[in-house]
C-alpha cells in the first residue's frame, strides 16, 4: 500500500469549450491576515480559522468544472475527482455553465452533484483505469485505523502539462478560446480536493493524524513527491528501506519510501482559506 503521484502521459478526454460565456475572474471570499496572507501560519492565526468541510470542498471543485464521488465501507474510502462539462462562473454565486454547448442553468446540474455511495473502494486496475477512463482527473484511497490515524494509502492525479489551458477533445482536435474558459492550476493544485475530502473522512471517523508513504521508485520522482507532499503540510518521520529494522513498515506500507505524518486538525485550518477561494491562485 502506498501513495502516489501518477504521471500519466497519456492525454485525457475533455469537453469541447463553447463560444458563449466567457467566465469572470471571482473576487476573493477569504479575509487575508495582517501580512497579506490567506494561509495561516501563527497559533493565533489558526485558532481565528475556521476548518474546511466537505461543503467547501465540493463547493470549490464545482467552481473548477469538477465532479467529486466518495465510496466508503466502514473506516475505508475511496474518492475520485472526475471532470465534467459543467462548472460554476463565480465562487459564490454565478451560474452553471456547460462548456460543451454553452447552455446556462441557474441551479446545480445533476452531472455536477456530489456523490457519496457505500460499496467496496479498492480497485484493482487504477493504473488502468487512470489511463481508459478520461474523465478521471484522480483519486484516493485510505482507511482509518484504531487510535486516531487516517492511513493514506493511495494518491493518483494526472500530471499537469497544460491539460486546462490546452483542451484537446475526444477526437484529438485542439479547441480554441479553452484558456478563457477555465483556470489553470495553482500551487497546491487539485490533488488538494482530495486531501481534503480524505482529511474530513479522517476526522469524521476520529483521526487527528494521517500518515502516507512517498514511495521510492525512482530517485528523481522519489525527491518530487516529497517536495510535493512537505509543501502540503506534511513532515517526513523516516525512510522505509530494505533493512530489517524497516520490516514492519514495509508490511504496513507494501513499499520502501519516505514516512511522512500531518497533524490533521491543523491541516484542515491552513488550507480552509484556500478551499474557501479557490480562485486564489494557490488551488
Amino acid at each position: 500500500m502506498r501513495v502516489l503521484f501518477a504521471t500519466l502521459i497519456a492525454t485525457t478526454g475533455a469537453f469541447q469549450s463553447a463560444p458563449a460565456s466567457v467566465f469572470t475572474p471571482a473576487r476573493s471570499t477569504v479575509r487575508a491576515f495582517s501580512s497579506g496572507r490567506i494561509i495561516p501560519q501563527t497559533p493565533e492565526e489558526y485558532a481565528a480559522t475556521a476548518p474546511m468541510t466537505y461543503e467547501e470542498i465540493i463547493s470549490a471543485a464545482e467552481y473548477w468544472g469538477c465532479k467529486l464521488e466518495m465510496k466508503v465501507l466502514g473506516p475505508a474510502y475511496r474518492v475520485e475527482l472526475r471532470q465534467s462539462p459543467w462548472r460554476r462562473t463565480e465562487v459564490v454565486g454565478g451560474v452553471y455553465v456547460n462548456q460543451l454547448t454553452g447552455e446556462e442553468r441557474a441551479s446545480l446540474p445533476a452531472e455536477l452533484a456530489f456523490k457519496r455511495t457505500i460499496g467496496n473502494p479498492v480497485g484493482e486496475t487504477d493504473d488502468v483505469i487512470m489511463i481508459e477512463d478520461r474523465d478521471l482527473i484522480g483519486y484516493t484511497t485510505g482507511f482509518v485505523q484504531p487510535g486516531g490515524l487516517l492511513h493514506l494509502d493511495t494518491m493518483q492525479i494526472r500530471r499537469f502539462s497544460g491539460y486546462w489551458q490546452r483542451r484537446k477533445g475526444y477526437e484529438g482536435l485542439d479547441r480554441e478560446g479553452a484558456s478563457k474558459k477555465a483556470p489553470s492550476p495553482g500551487t497546491y493544485g487539485l490533488g488538494l480536493l482530495l486531501g481534503g475530502m480524505a482529511a474530513c473522512f479522517g476526522i469524521e471517523g476520529g483521526a487527528s493524524r494521517a500518515e502516507l508513504l512517498a514511495i521510492l521508485d525512482d530517485e528523481r520522482q522519489h525527491r518530487i513527491l516529497v517536495r510535493y507532499y512537505q509543501r502540503l503540510g506534511f513532515s517526513k518521520m523516516r525512510d522505509v528501506g530494505d533493512e530489517l529494522g524497516s520490516l514492519g513498515d514495509r508490511l504496513v506500507w507494501g513499499g520502501v519510501g519516505a514516512l511522512m505524518e500531518t497533524d490533521l486538525t491543523k491541516w484542515v485550518r491552513k488550507f480552509g482559506p484556500v478551499i474557501r477561494d479557490p480562485s486564489c491562485g494557490l488551488l
